[in-house]
């Protein structure tokens, strides 16, 4: 068997079997409407009349199967969804041979031939996209005959990140002292409050080192808040981050460190009390009378904690330190 186009170009050949059937696979793809010959030759070289066939059939409408971003923040596949990459790649599959027509916004932007028997095509963008919505679709032409186009493929690009958040405040309201911390402080207070502001309606997310603590979203102001549940003692490096509608979260914020301390110091005591006034200097043994109306206290407590002395339940002194002196007290009063 002999299949011929109209130009009479040989493009395929094939035998019959004892069934007379016969399979013709074709040396180049045909457009429908093509017209074709079919001639038969026996073993003794007679050659039969023609027969026509004229090409019927459809090409395949393309698939676009991804818009792949490999920059920034957002990566892999973001087709129906947000991108930071100006420059992505589209790919997708279509029938084996043709030529895709891809299209940006309507527009075509390139042309891609595949070889026989390959489906599968690419094309990276080498204009940047602009910050706003894009579509995608795709045509696929073999021979005289292109497809339908293919379903519509978006994205939206968005270059802007939301700017380093900052922690506006970290609040103590525990007693005795009360109000705003500053990084690295010491507080009673296990449950501060952090503040601040964002972008209206932004999420921010807070963190404890690695750990996240929660998800607020900021008011129509911009402001936020949050107050943790009880933080164990200890440093802890707060930070946070924001991200707006676009779901493309910012860098971290600078750490804010608090130390939690809610354990009281260990229990001071008074090791000596010196008198320094002739005729009886040294140290006064505890209710032993002294003329030294300014005798000198010392003693031992925790280091960094503040001593607090008081007369009677009145506080006339204190002193810093793991070792602590206290001078001017009356010794017509006891001292605790």
């Amino acid at each position: 068997m002999e299949v011929r186009d109209a130009s009479n170009t040989l493009i395929g050949t094939g035998t019959a079997d004892v069934n007379n059937h016969f399979t013709v696979t074709l040396s180049s793809p045909q457009a429908s409407g093509n017209n074709l010959s079919i001639t038969a030759e026996d073993s003794a070289g007679n050659t039969s009349n023609a027969t026509s066939w004229t090409v019927t059939g459809t090409v395949q409408p393309p698939v676009i199967d991804a818009i792949l971003d490999d920059v920034g923040l957002i990566q892999g596949n973001v087709k129906g969804g947000i991108s930071d990459d100006p420059l992505p790649t589209i790919s997708g599959t279509a029938q084996a041979g043709s030529t895709v027509n891809l299209y940006q916004d309507g527009i075509l932007l390139t042309t891609i031939t595949l070889l026989p028997g390959e489906t599968n095509w690419s094309f990276q963008l080498i204009v940047p996209l602009t910050p706003l919505a894009h579509s995608f679709t795709a045509t696929a032409t073999l021979g005289a005959n292109t497809s339908a186009s293919s379903d519509q493929a978006s994205v939206t690009i968005n270059l802007l990140t939301p700017g380093t958040p900052v922690i506006g405040a970290v609040t103590d309201d525990v007693a005795p002292y009360t109000g705003p911390l500053t990084n690295g402080q010491t507080t009673n207070d296990n449950t501060p409050t952090l503040s601040g502001t964002a972008g209206a309606n932004n999420t921010v997310t807070i963190y404890d080192g690695l750990t996240k603590l929660a998800d607020v979203v900021a008011g129509a102001d911009g402001k936020w808040s949050y107050t943790p549940g009880t933080l164990s003692d200890g440093s802890h490096s707060l930070t946070i981050t924001v991200t707006d509608i676009t779901n493309i979260p910012s860098v971290p914020s600078e750490a804010f460190v608090v130390v939690v301390d809610t354990t009281p110091p260990t229990k001071p005591g008074i090791d000596t009390i010196t008198d320094d006034v002739p005729l009886l200097t040294g140290n006064v043994d505890k209710n032993t009378a002294t003329n030294d109306t300014t005798p000198t206290l010392s003693g031992h407590a925790e280091a960094g904690s503040t001593v607090s002395i008081r007369d009677n339940g009145v506080e006339i002194g204190d002193s810093d330190g793991r070792r602590w002196r206290y001078l001017d007290l009356y010794t017509d009063k006891s001292a605790e």
